[in-house]
């Protein structure tokens, strides 16, 4: 029975790898900073580690005694320093070293304008906007590292389970000003992948993930001004565009420029094919309009 190490096992797509792990007879080793995590991590049927991406020995430590490691971590100012610990801790041993990374590396900001750029697993990518380029020097430390089996998968809006980032970040403020704002004329396209079809994923790379490679999890695209649509169906609320200015005056400027106002089109047929992997989870759509978002929100 193998050992895996996760680090972020008790965010939105850590924990669902944790749990798919799980279930799957490995046995997971978690890392958690607090008796609230414990106790979540524990229902998922992991063995918590206390400590967090700070505590380098630990993670050297719990690397080098695993059969693997998953880092799904949030972006912090000590990723790299954590990612160098997690390498060194591995050796030399013929060990997977996943890195969650994120698909907005290869964002083109538009404004909500319908952009041109798609991007495989081996494009040459262009600069990628602010606040994305420091994940590039993460995946770069993942894929060069010769003590492991260092590789990258890049999720781009990632949905499902009623959690993620954007979709939740858009019902909120739909509430607080009685409709769902979209950037521009909101024809911006963003890949999506469920959250589920991503934890499968996961555990197909661990298998048959090549050092060095790039994959994509994508399963589709959408439209914001569709996504901002089905919201406000769900909840009541009109879809209404918003220039720029007033949507980094609404979300910040990174969010408004980035998360909601770019193109992000990842497309990922070497992945399919490289790790045999098929999505076949709903589409964003579905899953807000009929699924775990209409569920969580009415």
């Amino acid at each position: 029975m193998p050992t895996y190490f996760v680090i972020g096992a008790s965010g939105y797509i850590g924990s669902h790898i944790v749990k798919r792990l799980a279930r799957g007879g490995n046995k997971v080793k978690a890392l958690s900073r607090s008796d609230a995590s414990d106790e979540f991590l524990a229902g998922l049927g992991a063995e918590t580690v206390r400590g967090g991406i700070a505590s380098q020995a630990i993670l050297g430590s719990f690397a080098s005694a695993s059969d693997g490691v998953i880092y799904a971590a949030r972006y912090a100012a000590d990723e790299l320093a954590a990612l160098r610990a997690v390498a060194d801790g591995l050796g030399d041993a013929d060990k997977p070293f996943l890195f969650i990374s994120g698909a907005s590396v290869g964002a083109e900001e538009t404004a909500g304008g319908s952009g041109t750029f798609q991007f495989s697993e081996d494009s040459e990518l262009p600069s990628p906007p602010r606040g994305s380029a420091v994940r590039l020097q993460s995946e770069d430390l993942v894929r060069r590292t010769t003590s492991a089996r260092g590789f990258v998968v890049r999720p781009p809006l990632v949905h499902g389970a009623g959690g993620s980032v954007q979709i939740p970040l858009l019902a909120t403020k739909a509430r607080e000003l009685g409709h769902v704002p979209y950037v521009g004329a909101g024809e911006n396209l963003w890949g999506f992948v469920h959250v589920e079809d991503l934890a499968q994923l996961a555990l197909n790379a661990l298998q048959k993930g090549a050092a060095g490679s790039v994959y994509h999890a994508v399963a589709g695209e959408v439209a914001f001004k569709d996504l901002a649509h089905a919201i406000g169906e769900v909840l009541s609320k009109p879809a209404r565009s918003v220039p720029l200015s007033e949507a980094e005056a609404i979300f910040g400027k990174f969010a408004a420029r980035v998360m909601l106002g770019s193109s992000c089109r990842p497309t990922s047929s070497k992945t399919c094919a490289a790790l045999d992997w098929t999505p076949n989870q709903p589409s964003v759509l579905e899953d807000i309009r009929a699924g775990s978002y209409r569920a969580a929100w009415t």
